[in-house]
């Protein structure tokens, strides 16, 4: 039996013996015919045309809910305008290259740059990197959105520094240590995976260093871009090998280790190198997501904001996989009959926290961690006033991470619940946990009445929270808006203009909930001519 194929459109799919090319039209969907012609034996040919439409350039093929690009999404609520200047003054005020200090020591390089304190400080209790990896996401977001042209500039400036600086210390670190090439950190390998010396859970910290790498390749012009990736895939890459030397690789999982998971299957998703999905799944704690997929509430006594991550990171693996054929079709046929495991966890975890270890705002956790369901109040006013007492409640690196997931859950399942949910708790914990005076932010928003928040300061803290915030107000807009096919979706009302070049649609939304009920929307074409066919609200 011989075949052979043709196609239509070679321009747009382009075969060559076995191997087809797809090259996707820049102005309009294209449809390809493929014929197939097969003959055995001599016999006369026989023919079959499989047309296919190929997408044109920038158009999703996701078969999930799309998100908005940031930059779509214009502020126009004054709060929210305030709150995002707020951050972003705050944010030129910082200077990468001191962050990179530590980074510059482990790699040998020569460094004039003054270490911050806090967090960042270089001895005793500290959390090195974990900050300067969310300033590097901030930076990113805030260019994305920034529409002064000097403000822009600004942000670019200090995240080029940023990336040229990791870039740097990465490739002087590997001709220092050539056994661990890849790795960059403001601190020595031999730390790894427990700390040492006051330095606490390095991979939390690592983890914020390769999400605001990413997040740089995302939204940063293409050289910094590429050399953020270069940098995450290296570090990626020395992980997966990293993890190959350890004796007992699940110890990992009794650490705090952040987004590790997520962070690593979403460079998967980009690279496509399997190392990184070996590194991925060093971090997958594969049986706490089957005690959560078999709806077992197994969270009291676990901290909150290590635990909420993880299952961020397991829809993550569902999504990438389910997402794209080609890396699917990697899987062997256990991991394949196991995806699904992997998103009813995150499912069943969302409605656990959401119905048992919540406050009415959104927030959860007393003293960072889970107590039993439906306990979680009596935590609030249990007369404890000094240490983790009642005024601990509602950490906010738990609202920020808990509602990733619900962005990630929306866009599997649009189901209004992940969208009240989200709007309830971005009010209620997100906008609630900012200073709008001077742009500085909580750590615990206490629940009892009679407590002052209590606001942090701008150099010599450092906060996780602080770091979270970073990213959480420079993303704002992020979750209004979502599309599919030719709908649009309206999320929350708040004050914004929404362009849509699938649409050709510009959305202005006004909106003053809850001073008013009344919200009104602007349809218009964003080129002046006229929407697409089909457009729905």
């Amino acid at each position: 039996t011989a075949f052979t194929w043709t196609s239509s459109n070679p321009a747009v799919i382009a075969l060559n013996g076995g191997q087809a090319t797809v090259t996707r039209p820049k102005d309009a969907n294209a449809t390809v015919t493929l014929t197939a012609t097969a003959t055995y034996a001599g016999s006369a040919p026989r023919t079959k045309t499989f047309p296919v439409e190929v997408a044109k350039e920038g158009v999703s093929t996701s078969i999930y809910v799309d998100d908005t690009d940031l930059n779509e999404v214009l502020l126009l609520d004054p709060y929210l305008q305030n709150s995002n200047a707020k951050m972003v003054d705050w944010l030129l005020t910082l200077d990468p290259k001191r962050f990179l200090y530590s980074f510059d020591q482990q790699a040998g390089i020569a460094t004039t740059a003054q270490p911050y304190g806090g967090w960042e400080r270089t001895t005793g209790a500290r959390f090195q990197g974990h900050f300067f990896g969310h300033f590097m996401s901030a930076l990113s977001q805030a260019y994305s959105t920034e529409t002064d042209a000097g403000r822009k500039a600004q942000l670019l400036a200090k995240l080029t520094t940023a990336v040229d600086g990791l870039e740097a210390a990465q490739a002087a670190y590997g001709q220092k240590d050539p056994s661990n090439a890849g790795y960059v950190a403001p601190f020595p390998v031999s730390y790894l995976p427990h700390g040492s010396d006051g330095l606490i859970v390095p991979f939390y910290n690592l983890h914020k260093v390769l999400a605001g790498l990413i997040d740089a390749h995302q939204y940063a012009p293409k050289e910094v871009a590429d050399k953020a990736l270069s940098v995450a895939s290296g570090f990626g890459s020395w992980l997966n090998v990293w993890g190959s030397r350890q004796a007992n690789p699940s110890s990992l999982l009794s650490t705090e280790y952040g987004g590790m998971n997520e962070a690593l299957y979403e460079l998967y998703s980009i690279t496509e190198n399997d190392q990184h999905k070996k590194a991925a799944e060093l971090f997958d704690e594969v049986s706490l997501f089957r005690q959560l997929a078999a709806n077992q509430d197994v969270l009291a006594g676990k901290h909150a904001n290590t635990t909420i991550p993880k299952l961020v990171g397991a829809l993550k693996r569902y999504t990438v996989f389910t997402d794209n054929p080609t890396l699917y079709a990697r899987l062997t046929a256990t991991e394949k009959s196991d995806l699904d495991m992997y998103r009813r966890a995150a499912e069943n975890f969302w409605q656990m926290v959401v119905n048992d270890h919540s406050y009415i705002g959104g927030g959860n956790s007393y003293s960072e961690h889970f107590q039993q369901p439906g306990t979680l109040h009596e935590f609030a006013t249990n007369g404890i006033t000094n240490g983790y007492g009642e005024q601990s409640t509602v950490e906010g690196c738990n609202e920020y991470n808990m509602l990733k997931l619900t962005h990630g859950l929306f866009r599997v399942n649009p189901d209004v619940k992940y969208a009240d949910w989200y709007e309830n708790t971005y009010i209620n914990t997100i906008l609630a946990s900012q200073n709008p005076e001077t742009g500085m932010m909580t750590y615990f928003q206490p629940q009892t009445a009679g407590y002052a928040k209590v606001f942090g300061r701008k150099e010599d803290e450092f906060w996780c929270d602080h770091g979270t915030a970073t990213e959480s107000f420079t993303k704002l807009g992020d979750s209004i808006y979502f599309r599919k096919g030719s709908s649009v979706y309206v999320n929350m009302f708040r004050s914004t203009e929404f362009t849509s070049k699938p649409q050709n649609l510009k959305l202005t939304q006004t909106a003053d909930v809850p001073n008013t009920d009344t919200v009104t929307f602007a349809v218009d074409a964003a080129d002046g001519g006229a929407l697409v066919e089909g457009t729905t609200l």
